[in-house]
């Protein structure tokens, strides 16, 4: 986690601003991550990414905001990292279960697919 919280402040700095404020909206974002990822859960269509995306920018933004830097760098930062980081976990995620699952015999699948709920 410690990785998002310098990617949001180097952003920040390339962009123009202060290293801080990315550092400390990318991290308020990572840690309502959980939060975020409960909207429209198990919809991971575009309508339930869009939203997740679109939450996880307010909340970088007002971040940022809040502690002296520009809202839409915090959001552009927020929405990115949502995008990239957490929401393509789960289609990778899904991907490499698919691969997994056409190989194995019916057990094996049971076995998979509990361990995948946990």
């Amino acid at each position: 986690m410690s990785s998002v919280f310098i990617v949001g402040g180097a952003t920040s700095v390339l962009r123009g601003g202060k290293f801080g404020h990315g550092f400390a909206s990318a991290g308020a974002t990572q840690m309502a991550s959980p939060a975020i990822s409960k909207i429209a859960k198990g919809n991971h269509d575009f309508a339930g990414r869009a939203a997740r995306i679109s939450v996880a920018a307010i909340v970088a933004g007002t971040i940022s905001d809040a502690t002296g830097g520009k809202f839409a760098n915090g959001a552009i930062t927020g929405a990115f990292s949502r995008a990239f980081n957490d929401d393509y976990r789960h289609k990778a995620k899904t991907n490499v279960a698919k691969l997994l699952l056409q190989g194995m015999i019916p057990e094996e699948k049971r076995y998979f697919l509990k361990l995948l709920k946990h």
